[in-house]
C-alpha cells in the first residue's frame, strides 16, 4: 500500500468513524438537540482540518458589541436596536 493510498484509506476510516458516531450519538438525543451537536461537530471537524481557527470560531461564537455603534438611519425602520451593535462589531476584527 503506497502512501497515498494510505492516506485516502486513513480519510475513509475518520469519515466512517465520524459519520457512526454520530448517528449512535444522535440516537439519544431529542430532535431540538441534533442541530445543537451536529454544528459542534462539525466545527470541530472545520478546526482539525485547519480551515478553520480557535480564533475565528470564538469571533463566530462569541457575542462582540460595539460601545459606540453609532446612528442607525434608516435601518431604525425595520432592525432592532440591540442588533445595531453587534453588526457594527464585525467592522472591526
Amino acid at each position: 500500500m503506497s502512501d497515498g493510498e494510505l492516506q485516502q484509506r486513513c480519510a475513509r476510516l475518520v469519515e466512517a468513524i465520524t459519520k457512526a458516531a454520530f448517528q449512535y450519538v444522535c440516537r439519544g438525543l431529542f430532535d431540538r438537540d441534533k442541530v445543537t451537536v451536529a454544528s459542534l461537530l462539525a466545527l470541530r471537524i472545520l478546526i482539525s482540518d485547519g480551515r478553520l481557527t480557535p480564533e475565528e470560531l470564538d469571533y463566530l461564537v462569541a457575542t462582540k458589541v460595539v460601545t459606540n455603534a453609532g446612528s442607525m438611519g434608516a435601518l431604525a425602520e425595520w432592525l432592532p436596536p440591540p442588533v445595531w451593535p453587534r453588526v457594527k462589531a464585525l467592522e472591526y476584527p
